[in-house]
């Protein structure tokens, strides 16, 4: 049985030169680091479709969709990560409609990282983390939508995404296909 490992968070920090200087141009260009008004560092974005296929008829009932292959993130050390919800983000860049409220909030997200403590060690560490922990946006459309009120803060984990996974605790009975949309901030 795997024990659930909740992710260490940490504020980042900015670099300490007024904005605008030519010091501070350089730092962003040479780190990738980005300031933004909380002072909390952007370095680079990607954003993450993970398919939950339809099923006509029937409806999908499967209840684990694993992580895409994703070439562009294989080295990369793990900064943040948000889900979007379906009033935030519709329709994802494939064209699928994001996964239903009802789904989202039984949606459970698993990765597969090396060990913070010893990162000879890789294993699912962060396991079955309700994804409603990962969404930061107010749904004015949905109030009864859950948010918080900023977005998970990682420690630098390497990533092996296609064995990274988000479970259902109940299949999902889609008709068609719809995805789960996340946003990975790394630095690499």
């Amino acid at each position: 049985m795997q024990a659930a490992v909740h992710f260490k968070t940490e504020k980042m920090n900015t670099p300490n030169c007024p904005p605008g200087s030519s010091q501070a141009a350089a730092q962003a260009a040479n780190t990738g680091f980005v300031k933004n008004s909380s002072g909390d560092g952007i370095y680079k974005e990607q954003l993450i479709e993970v398919v939950v296929p339809g099923i006509a008829v029937t409806g999908q009932t499967g209840t684990q969709f694993n992580f895409p292959d994703l070439p562009q993130l294989r080295y990369i050390f793990l900064r943040g990560l948000k889900v979007y919800s379906f009033n935030a983000l519709p329709t994802a860049p494939s064209g699928n409609g994001n996964i239903t409220l009802a789904n989202f909030k039984q949606a459970f997200l698993t990765l597969y990282i090396a060990d913070p403590d010893n990162l000879a060690s890789q294993g699912e560490y962060i396991y079955r983390i309700p994804l409603i922990e990962l969404n930061d946006t107010v749904d004015n459309a949905a109030p009864l939508a859950p948010y918080k009120w900023e977005v998970e803060r990682f420690i630098g984990q390497s990533v092996v995404w296609p064995k990274c996974y988000i479970t259902f605790a109940v299949a999902p009975a889609n008709l068609v296909n719809q995805s789960v949309i996340l946003l990975c901030n790394y630095r690499g």
